[in-house]
């Protein structure tokens, strides 16, 4: 049986691997052949409603197996919910610890079993796991132990950056238009996840105050609107509430693919967004990576559209000027294509 000799191959893998769905797909593929396995897959857990447990990403199982496993085997996976209960160790279901007998797992073409959990919440966890159809021998599960305990911490990583970006792109998308910060808030306008950095852009804008990780509004008919709009459960943008900026709100459950993110479900996201000239992401553009004000400006929009022509008739400028704008941006940016700057662009906006 030849291994990975060394683990780091799977890790850097990882490290690579956030908005990036052909890596995701790479790193299961080499995972399943650095241990002989048939196949590999990342699983969102759903603890309490087992039946919503689905594939976030597999390699090499088939449409069908992967649909009854959705419709029908979730909620019977025994092994599955052993590996949640006991987070980041690794178990084989060979083990007396987990063994299966319900024989449903043959059916769903996953005989031997490998894996862990990674929790993400008190109602989730994202699971992985190796399948074979011929057993581990008890050399090959040491081995094979190890490895995966070594990938636990790289994986925990990735898809913690996957989170940010997959977030931010949405929220940018659903916007239209650059963002400042956002805060996520619960029905009563109290703040259920923040970052530093957003609420100190958040902290400048006249027209709230954060206090005691609640948002207030000075204007008291924009904190009712506000309510109004979250009573209704409604997506909408508030414009122009200090002159300089505009509010937008999202329902949580308007997302798609949150994991861990799950447990604020129920919550609402306030994006702010000042001018573009007065975007903060500009600075950190031209002082980290020497961007001209131009360039800068023309990065912000390629964040909105990758679409050359947009970007020109938006900027009243030739087709010709963006694209050397844009090649001047990847070089000082260290990026060889457009899906690798975008990536950068949304990582850099999501500090």
């Amino acid at each position: 049986m030849e291994y990975y000799s060394d683990y780091s191959d799977l890790g850097d893998m990882l490290n690579n691997a956030s908005g990036n769905t052909v890596m995701w797909d790479k790193f299961l593929d080499c995972l399943a052949q650095a241990t002989e396995s048939e196949s590999s897959f990342l699983l969102i857990t759903d603890l309490v409603h087992r039946e919503k447990t689905r594939f976030l990403f597999n390699f090499n199982i088939p449409e069908q197996q992967l649909q009854l496993y959705t419709d029908e085997l979730n909620r019977v996976d025994t092994f599955n919910y052993l590996l949640s209960n006991k987070p980041r160790q690794v178990f084989c279901n060979q083990t007396s610890l987990a063994v299966e007998k319900s024989g449903f797992i043959d059916e769903a073409g996953f005989h031997y079993r490998l894996g862990f959990a990674i929790p993400c919440n008190t109602l989730h966890s994202l699971n992985l796991c190796i399948n074979r159809k011929k057993p581990f021998s008890q050399k090959q599960q040491e081995h094979i132990t190890k490895l995966l305990q070594s990938i636990i911490k790289p994986l925990e990583n990735a898809l913690r950056t996957e989170l940010q970006q997959k977030i931010y792109s949405q929220i940018l998308h659903k916007t239209q238009n650059h963002i400042d910060g956002y805060l996520i808030i619960d029905r009563n306008l109290n703040i259920l996840f923040s970052d530093s950095l957003s609420t100190a852009i958040i902290d400048k804008f006249h027209c709230i105050n954060i206090n005691n990780e609640c948002i207030i509004f000075n204007n008291q008919h924009i904190s009712n609107h506000l309510s109004s709009l979250i009573d209704n459960n409604t997506e909408a943008s508030i414009h122009n509430q200090c002159e300089t900026c505009l509010i937008t709100l999202i329902p949580m459950s308007s997302l798609d693919n949150l994991y861990d993110w799950e447990c604020f479900k129920e919550g609402f996201i306030l994006t702010f967004t000042h001018d573009k000239k007065n975007n903060p992401i500009l600075e950190r553009l031209t002082s980290i990576h020497n961007l001209s004000k131009c360039e800068a400006l023309c990065a912000l929009d390629f964040m909105q559209t990758s679409s050359i022509s947009e970007i020109a008739e938006s900027n009243y400028r030739s087709e010709a000027t963006i694209r050397n704008h844009i090649k001047h941006i990847m070089q000082k940016m260290e990026v060889h294509n457009q899906a690798a700057l975008m990536k950068k662009l949304i990582t850099l906006a999501a500090l």
